[in-house]
């Protein structure tokens, strides 16, 4: 089949000179083309400045043949998936040849050595039968054999590319209903087909191709028997017995349906292991060849087997202890520690000690341990090779030169940073310098150490000052009184620190939500915020300061050490909270801003206190109660902020939208019967509501926030700076006390179960003195005053008309405004 290349390939002419030469893609399609030859004849032609423009030429000539190529491909596309299926089956073909070829010559040899091979003058006629009928026999039996592999070759996909090629294998046994499950839940995954050859272990899966296909066998896993290992598992249900199979590195757990299918597996299973690589035919051929025809010559067999077993096992090793040299000699010590452990394995697979590849063994372990621990133990090696250097040494048992040989490195790292410091005339610059490198480079070690070593006990030297301490030597006492002032100290700065960090970062915080914690629909914290908590920048960095603060005591942890540390990160606590009642009070924030900083309020008593107090509890190992109680303690201080909240936003109110001093008190006409609260108290319970709709966006009580703000409200309108103004009190008319009284009302009726018993008697002082100032004042009249009833009738006319401005307020706003007079009154007396 012909492929036509679309893509002209074309000269490549880069900008010439005068000794620059061309480069022509052509020259690099012909038979004797040689890269040497062809590189050297351009050197000769060109001087030495063009190298680099003969480099971007070849490098052009490279890309415009990839491009063609690539067009190629993609407009030959198809004819390269015929090519490819086509030579898949000519390499199929080929494998069933080579094994008639190999069957044929098998067969030649035995017609051979009938002929000419181990015929003896005085052989009686029996015998000759007898063993010309053995080879017929055994020839017989491999082409069986040969033909039942085939078979089941053409039955399952891919098993030809996965089986290794053998002249001698033959099948034991297969196992149709088995199932293939998960490690962690034992549910079954896939229904599989294992086939046990007497060499290898064939496992496949039945995949549909599409939903309304077939299932067909595909094969997936070869694992050999002799490094297959078979492990039993104790199953919950009785009805399946389930077992792992292992080989290498690879793991796969499977269930069989009965007891007996399980005897007959680890039947055959061992029946394979016994036997070996070699086939049954193959045995009796080589019995034949040696003459072995009676059973005399059984333990004579065994020996020659198991010697010719060594042989073909030394064979290997040998091969491997050799691809071990070579892996250490090019320093791929991944591959040279996976080298090893193989040699181990086959080693322990001999039928009798081998001393002279186990001591060829060691001698090359012991070199490759040298040069790992000679490139382990150069400074200033990053980490990534560092690991990989500790892991291979922890693999091939030598933890503690490991050990040693780190430390080492890092005492040559720390010397060589020192020596890169220079002294340049200022001492206190240089020793703070020094000081610096020295810190910096002893944590990094201690965190490494804690990285690399599960046995973290030689950093500490703890065991020997236990022994010093049983010999009456109690270094600790001593240690822990002389550095206990500068360790308080430097608890106590660090702590100061990170107070000024959180000040300046509390008044640059826009509290703006950066971050949003998800939350377990179960806990606790799920009934404060829902699904997840929103942080601002100020609490994701008092989180990350407290559990640096925790990291840095983990160091010098002690129980001297707890009163100072408890103290600083109360303080560090406290002085966030303080900051943001600050930046309440004096801030000018919008509503969301303020909102976000009532939320985060709660965030730090909710959920980074009690995490900084179990990370102080796995630090001292046992309850640290103050910081327990210092969330008990400060449970209240998100109402307190909320206080400060209705306060704030209720003076706004005051200031900008309703009161005394905004509304005309003094009027003193008459009133109509169809008079409506004022403009003002409508426009208050607007904002009331725009307030409502962005609480419903936080997880804050709105009900309790809505009523604070009431109630402050009319704390604002009965303080005496209400009732004066330019320095004199207000006079109220008979117009202007029935419209205060009015707006008041409409006010309590509008916003029903927000106004508590308390606001309810605020309000009425409100109306209370009102009446009063009409009637001690000089504008009264007299005119009779309205009743309750009629109060009742103007707001409940006017929540008919307003009532879809305030949809905030609830549907029982909307149901009071369609269910009649009676039946409103009813409803707005109840709580």
């Amino acid at each position: 089949m012909a492929i036509k290349h679309t893509t002209s390939i074309r000269e490549t002419r880069p900008v010439r000179n005068k000794a620059t030469p061309s480069i022509s893609i052509d020259s690099f399609s012909r038979p004797n083309f040689s890269p040497e030859q062809y590189l050297e004849s351009l050197r000769v032609k060109s001087a030495g400045e063009n190298i680099p423009t003969i480099h971007a030429a070849l490098q052009n000539a490279k890309k415009t043949n990839s491009r063609g190529w690539q067009k190629a491909l993609y407009t030959n596309y198809d004819s390269f998936i015929a090519i490819s299926k086509e030579v898949s089956m000519i390499e199929q073909d080929m494998g069933i040849m080579q094994e008639y070829l190999v069957a044929t010559d098998e067969v030649c040899s035995d017609l051979l050595e009938q002929e000419h091979g181990q015929q003896e003058v005085d052989e009686n006629p029996v015998s000759r039968t007898a063993r010309r009928r053995t080879v017929r026999m055994s020839t017989f039996y491999e082409q069986n054999n040969a033909e039942q592999v085939n078979k089941l070759i053409n039955k399952i996909e891919r098993a030809r590319k996965l089986l290794p090629f053998s002249a001698n294998r033959y099948i034991m046994g297969y196992f149709d209903n088995v199932y293939e499950l998960s490690p962690s839940n034992q549910q079954a995954r896939q229904h599989a087909h294992l086939t046990i050859f007497n060499d290898v272990i064939l496992i496949a899966f039945y995949r549909r191709r599409s939903r309304s296909a077939a299932p067909l066998l595909i094969a997936e896993k070869c694992f050999s028997i002799k490094d297959t290992i078979v492990e039993h598992v104790n199953s919950t249900q009785k009805s399946r017995f389930i077992f792992k199979l292992s080989c290498n590195s690879e793991t796969l757990w499977f269930a069989l349906p009965s007891i007996d299918k399980m005897r007959s597996f680890s039947s055959i299973l061992s029946s394979a292991l016994n036997q070996g690589n070699g086939s049954a035919a193959a045995a009796a051929s080589r019995k034949y060849q040696q003459g072995l025809h009676d059973n005399t010559d059984s333990n004579q067999n065994e020996t020659s087997e198991d010697q010719e077993k060594d042989h073909e096992l030394e064979l290997e090793v040998s091969k491997l202890l050799d691809d071990l040299g070579g892996c250490v000699a090019c320093r791929e010590y991944l591959h040279a520690v996976q080298t090893i452990e193989s040699v181990k394995r086959k080693l322990r697979t001999f039928s009798k000690p081998n001393q002279k590849l186990t001591a060829e063994l060691e001698k090359g372990k012991s070199g490759l341990v040298k040069l790992i621990l000679a490139d382990l133990s150069l400074p200033c090696a990053p980490h990534k090779q560092i690991s990989m250097n500790i892991m291979l040494l922890y693999k091939l048992g030598h933890d503690k030169e490991a050990k040693e040989a780190f430390l080492n490195s890092r005492s040559a790292t720390i010397k060589h940073r020192t020596r890169q410091l220079r002294l340049e005339g200022d001492t206190q610059i240089y020793i703070r310098e020094l000081s610096v490198v020295y810190f910096r480079l002893i944590r990094g070690t201690c965190d490494w150490y804690s990285d690399f070593f599960k046995n973290a006990s030689m950093t500490s030297g703890e065991d020997k000052v236990e022994i010093l301490g049983h010999a009456g030597l109690d270094l600790k006492f001593m240690l822990d009184q002389e550095f206990f002032n500068d360790l308080t100290h430097s608890i106590y700065r660090y702590g100061e620190r990170c107070l000024h960090m959180l000040t300046k970062t509390v008044s640059d915080d826009t509290f703006a939500i950066v971050s949003k914690i998800p939350v377990d629909p179960h806990s606790k914290l799920a009934q404060v915020f829902g699904n997840h908590i929103p942080l601002a920048n100020s609490v994701i960095k008092l989180n990350d300061l407290l559990r640096g603060f925790g990291e840095e005591v983990n160091y010098i942890v002690s129980d001297s050490l707890y009163g100072q540390t408890v103290i600083s990160i109360s303080s560090v606590i406290e002085n966030i909270l303080k900051n943001f009642l600050n930046s309440l009070r004096k801030r000018d924030l919008s509503v969301e801003q303020e909102l976000a900083l009532l939320v985060n309020t709660q965030a730090i008593i909710s959920w980074a206190i009690p995490r900084c107090a179990q990370q102080l509890d796995r630090i001292f190992k046992r309850t640290v109660t103050d910081i327990h109680n210092l969330e008990h303690r400060l449970e209240g201080f998100p109402a307190t902020l909320q206080e400060v909240f209705c306060q704030k936003q209720a003076q706004k109110l005051t200031q900008n939208v309703y009161s005394t001093h905004l509304i005309n008190c003094s009027l003193n006409g008459t009133i109509e019967d169809d008079v409506r609260p004022s403009e003002g108290v409508e426009n208050l319970l607007r904002s009331l509501g725009e307030l409502g709709r962005e609480l419903d966006n936080w997880p804050l009580r709105k009900r309790i926030i809505l009523g604070g703000i009431i109630d402050h409200l009319f704390f604002i309108l009965i303080d005496e700076k209400s009732w004066e103004k330019d320095g004199a009190k207000l006079e109220f008319g008979f117009e202007g006390v029935h419209k205060l009284v009015l707006d008041i009302h409409f006010l309590l009726r509008v916003c029903g179960s927000l106004v508590s018993k308390s606001t309810n008697a605020l309000a009425n002082k409100v109306c209370e003195r009102a009446l009063r100032s009409y009637f001690n004042g000089s504008l009264r009249r007299e005119d009779k005053m309205k009743d309750r009833d009629w109060y009742d009738s103007r707001v409940y006319a006017t929540m008919e008309i307003l009532g879809y401005s305030f949809p905030e307020f609830g549907k029982g706003f909307e149901h009071r405004a369609q269910a009649g007079p009676a039946k409103q009154v009813e409803e707005a007396d109840k709580p």
